[in-house]
């Protein structure tokens, strides 16, 4: 991922002081800065200070800025990417600002050193952001081959990172912000953290490059939007849909930041709170989680071969784990014996770990990480609940000991983490199945679940997952079945429902019951007259004995000269029957009466169509689906 962003980075022109650094064929993005700054917005909300909270609220710009700022480091000439990632580099701008006096009080927002503290902020978002983002969220890439790889983003994008074709799908489905950067708030704080981890190395030049050519960026990626946002869909359906909800993704990952920005925010105000753990995958008490894959290689991002996303075991922490100040011994990425545990609910003795595990993910924990992961050195048993113990022998950076926390998961039946037979069902697959029973009148079987809720995790709508259903030749065939009980009081033949079945995926219920009733068949159900023909058509259409008028009026129509079929279909697209059906569906899906307005508003469009306009409506709401969640 790295050596992908510094490739992308190398590609971008950035005017700075009036010197052409570099000049491109063509706009390019140094990867996921949108999708940083995005997960460090997000976060704003999730701290649990309300001071803190309004503070960073108040100068948004620059938690923004800071989101993105260590990726200026990869333009070409800069050398400060990967230092300003981590938590050395911010532990020394966060001492600076605590040594300056001129800062006052720190929980103004309106302090004087109230933006610098939430650059900082912004900063430690990104390398929060990254550690779960590339462990956790690009490995679903090789899992399930979703790669977009156009010649045309052939320079800026590979394989080995996903970070700018979900930037694009940041922008172009969620309208994340793009454009120029504020001015950094404190060069000098900057600067001077930046010596103080021993890379004098580093220049104002190189910050300065690495800010306007991170506006530039920004800017570059909405210009891919327009030409290649369908085919990012088209091609990563699972991680365009989940890019916000997804294990690593940018919920997930604004958790960890608002973890990290807790314990910074103590402190800086002298009293931090003891590092715990933050958020975690699996989540407390989350199901299906695979049985079996787990005896692998386990790498961050989202190169070929690589994967095995849904088989970590991983958890971030409020502070990092111990690092190399500014020299020194490498650290080792083990954590101590004892420090995370894996056990079986109903056993005792933790299982035995792949080696090297427990261990700092997904890099190296010389510059300070906070994502801890283990990996059990065998399969899983399946449908068997596990616990997850991180301990107090482990240490944070400041030689403390975590709070020790526990959770558990359950394995699914394989290794697609399948549902158990005691699984509760999912919100979507309860409206899966609930669709099923009131369109084709059964219950799904697992394997038809499982289709269907696989599709809506890839992008399928809920108003395309009903109009599906309700489109089905098995939807369909109900509906011939129910025309001729209806109307012709007995089963279709095969070569009836065959053809009928196909006449509806292109024509209304209402012109099916017209040619029905208007047959030989139902004029000899009548006694073989008009006006025992129209009676028939009253008890069948209208569910009621025909009055005189009626009678005579319908008579007098056929004897002069109209045809059934137009006699029959203006008794079905009849106020009197729409209006009925109207309420009947209401009553029959969501479990209510329709008020006036909503029959006004229906029935006229039932009678242009036929019911399954309704239908799919009353499907697709809020309402259908909560309701499909009661056993």
């Amino acid at each position: 991922m790295r050596t992908l962003r510094r490739v992308a980075a190398a590609l971008v022109g950035v005017a700075v002081a009036g010197v052409l650094l570099a000049v491109p064929t063509s706009p390019a993005g140094a990867a996921g800065v949108t999708t940083h700054a995005w997960m460090g917005l997000t976060a704003i909300e999730r701290v649990s200070a309300p001071e803190l909270a309004a503070l960073l609220d108040a100068h948004r710009d620059q938690v923004r800025a800071g989101a993105m700022f260590p990726d200026g480091g990869y333009i070409p000439g800069n050398v400060h990417g990967e230092e300003a990632h981590w938590s050395r580099f911010t532990d020394a701008y966060a001492a600076r600002l605590m040594a300056r006096t001129d800062c006052g009080d720190l929980t103004r927002p309106d302090g004087p050193c109230a933006a610098e503290v939430a650059h900082l902020m912004g900063v430690i978002a990104h390398g929060a952001g990254d550690e779960v983002w590339d462990w956790l969220f690009e490995p679903v890439s090789p899992d399930l081959d979703e790669y977009y790889l156009p010649e045309a983003l052939s320079a800026v994008q590979d394989g080995g990172g996903q970070e700018l074709t979900m930037d694009i799908v940041a922008i172009g489905l969620h309208d994340r912000p793009v454009g120029p950067l504020p001015a950094l708030p404190s060069k000098p704080d900057i600067m001077g953290a930046f010596a103080d981890v021993g890379r004098t190395d580093i220049t104002e030049a190189m910050v300065d490059t690495g800010q306007a050519g991170l506006g530039i960026i920004s800017e570059a990626e909405a210009g891919f939007v327009a030409e290649h946002l369908a085919g990012v869909r088209r091609e990563m359906p699972w991680m365009t849909t989940n890019l916000v909800s997804a294990p690593g993704g940018v919920s997930y990952a604004a958790d960890a930041i608002a973890g990290q920005w807790d314990s910074m925010w103590g402190r800086l105000l002298g009293d931090q709170p003891p590092t715990r753990v933050s958020v975690t995958y699996p989540a407390d008490g989350q199901r299906r989680i695979p049985a079996a894959g787990w005896v692998r290689s386990y790498q961050p991002g989202s190169a070929p071969g690589r994967g095995g996303a849904r088989t970590r075991i991983a958890a971030s922490l409020t502070w990092s784990l111990p690092y190399v100040p500014r020299s020194g011994p490498s650290v080792s990425a083990q954590l101590p014996p004892g420090a995370m545990t894996l056990t079986p609910v109903d056993g005792t003795d933790p299982l035995p770990l792949l080696s090297g595990y427990p261990r700092a993910v997904p890099y190296g924990p010389d510059a300070g990480e906070h994502t801890i992961d283990l990996q059990p050195a065998a399969d899983l048993q399946p449908c068997a609940w596990y616990r997850v113990d991180v301990t107090d022998a482990l240490l944070d950076a400041d030689g403390e000991p975590v709070v020790p926390t526990s959770w558990t998961f359950r394995t699914g039946l394989d290794a697609a983490g399948s549902r158990c037979p005691d699984d509760p069902y999912t919100p979507v697959e309860n409206h899966v199945r609930a669709l099923y029973q009131d369109l084709l009148g059964r219950t799904p079987s697992d394997p038809e679940v499982g289709g269907w809720t696989a599709q809506v995790e890839r992008g399928l709508s809920r108003p395309a997952l009903v109009a599906a259903l309700v489109g089905s030749g098995e939807a369909r065939r109900r509906l011939v079945d129910a025309a001729y009980a209806s109307d012709l009081d007995r089963t279709p033949d095969p070569d009836g429902r065959a053809f009928w079945t196909e006449y509806l995926r292109t024509h209304p219920v209402t012109m099916l019951r017209t040619r029905l009733l208007a047959s030989p068949e139902v004029y000899a159900q009548g006694g073989g007259t008009d006006e025992g023909y129209v009676a028939h058509l009253y008890d069948v259409v209208l569910q009621r004995p025909v009055d005189t008028t009626g009678s005579d009026f319908w008579t007098a129509q056929l004897a002069g000269g109209l045809s059934r079929a137009a006699v029959a279909r203006r008794l079905l697209v009849s106020a009197e029957v729409t209006r009925r059906a109207v309420r009947t569906t209401y009553e029959d899906l969501v479990d209510r009466t329709p008020g006036t307005a909503e029959v006004d508003f229906w029935a006229p469009r039932v009678a242009s169509t036929d019911t399954r306009t309704l239908v799919r409506a009353l499907l697709r709401t809020d309402a259908y689906v909560a309701q499909a969640q009661v056993p």
